[in-house]
């Protein structure tokens, strides 16, 4: 049977249209939404690591002020700096290096968690932009039959 145009056809040619139309800005608004999101939790990660380093610098002065508090203490009571105010003094040092260190590793996680779902904003964003485009495709593909009996359908795709 051939194509034979019906009142109709004005309308589903509008359908069509409207439908790529929507599909087109779904696609769009999803990708955007998915890119904002990453650039947010991209920022929260730069934030995190800045923190990071503050965080690392302090502890680095705090451990230089006790080092230098000590000393001058042990000196002004006429201690020598070996055997038990030594071992005081580098046990504290290596309080500290261990904060420092876990800060570090702290600040490393959670900059790596932030990044990670970063990622995977702009995954589920292309997944959600190609969700929307094969459902338009799809909703196309309804305005590409025509009634040709009071029953049937006829698709003009083959």
């Amino acid at each position: 049977m051939a194509f034979t145009p019906t009142s109709t056809s004005g309308l589903n040619t509008l359908g069509a249209i409207g439908t790529m139309f929507g599909t087109g800005l779904s696609a769009i608004g999803t990708f955007m939404k998915g890119s904002s999101e990453k650039h947010a939790l991209d920022a929260q990660a730069q934030e995190v690591e800045t923190a990071g380093v503050i965080t690392k610098e302090q502890l680095t002065q705090e451990e230089e002020a006790l080092r230098s508090q000590q000393a001058s203490a042990y000196a002004r009571a006429g201690v020598k700096l070996s055997g038990s105010p030594l071992d005081v003094m580098l046990d504290s040092a290596t309080d500290y290096e261990f904060d420092k260190l876990t800060a570090d590793y702290n600040t490393k996680i959670k900059s790596n968690n932030l990044r990670y779902k970063a990622n995977q904003q702009m995954s589920n964003a292309f997944f959600g932009m190609g969700t929307s485009l094969l459902q338009g495709t799809f909703k196309l593909g309804d305005y590409m039959k025509v009634p040709t009996h009071k029953y049937g359908t006829e698709d003009l795709t083959g």
